[in-house]
């Protein structure tokens, strides 16, 4: 994440651009809007085209998890417009997951022309935390969550009933589970920001830690696709971590900010 930015100040800037009127907003948000349907076009395109191999990935989680189980890697389908439909949801999300970076970046495109010069110079490093983040968060999600809960669920019951997981249900499962972690795993950067805007502070932010805790736990209570306390615990714990880790983010931002307005005393003494 960016570091070493501090704040701006209230006063007037020659390096500030020019305002712009409404219907130039309107125009401006239309071009970057356009472009991110492209990216997302194009990037559904390819998604569409290697299907096959995005859907080997994707079921990675649940054929570890029959191996633990000891069941056939077999997922059902149960009409037979599904797999059609499959392949075409496979390259929508896949467009519009391998298109987040153009989408970051045409956002920062539109809400930086309202920003000083020496604000927009944490761009990239915006853009990159933004998606490196997120990445972190579905990857997180792909190869540690998702196996260790769908173990559990599907050991869960198993000397009652005989479990056949359709493609549907375990696509939505693992899709509600990738872009909550990627979200979730947002927070140092959400943080960052409050506290480089004076929001929040190291010293907030540890005093209301229990509080904090108890919103985390009923957070994954209620963003949770399933019911179970592991699951749910499984959301909290990384929420947890990384509000710890924003800690730290803001602590970063507060000494920078001492050190500056130290630096203007001693140079106006």
């Amino acid at each position: 994440m960016p570091a070493g930015i501090d704040p701006p100040s209230d006063e007037a800037s020659p390096d500030k651009v020019e305002v712009m009127g409404f219907f130039e907003h309107l125009a401006e948000l239309r071009q970057r809007l356009i472009y991110c349907l492209v990216g997302v076009a194009v990037c559904c395109i390819l998604g569409f085209v290697f299907w096959r191999e995005i859907y080997a990935f994707l079921a990675a989680p649940i054929q570890a998890a029959f191996d633990q189980v000891g069941m056939p890697h077999r997922l059902i389908f149960t009409g037979p417009l599904v797999p059609v439909r499959f392949a075409l949801q496979v390259g929508l999300y896949a467009g519009i997951f391998l298109a987040a970076p153009v989408i970051f970046w045409q956002v920062w495109l539109f809400v930086a022309p309202g920003l000083y010069r020496h604000e927009r110079r944490f761009v990239l490093p915006f853009i990159l935390s933004s998606s490196v983040l997120f990445m972190m968060g579905a990857y997180f999600a792909h190869r540690v969550v998702l196996p260790l809960t769908l173990t559990f669920l599907l050991q869960f019951g198993r000397e009652l009933f005989e479990p056949l997981i359709s493609i549907n249900e375990y696509f939505s499962l693992w899709l509600t589970m990738v872009l909550w972690m990627g979200v979730i795993f947002e927070l140092p950067v959400l943080i960052f920001i409050l506290s480089w805007l004076g929001v929040v502070t190291p010293r907030f932010m540890i005093h209301y830690l229990r509080h904090a805790v108890l919103a985390i736990v009923v957070v994954a209570a209620v963003i949770t696709p399933t019911t179970d306390a592991f699951t749910m615990a499984v959301f909290a714990l990384p929420m947890i971590g990384l509000y710890l880790v924003g800690i730290g983010v803001s602590s970063l931002v507060s000494w920078r900010r001492q050190a500056r307005a130290a630096a203007q005393v001693e140079a106006n003494n």
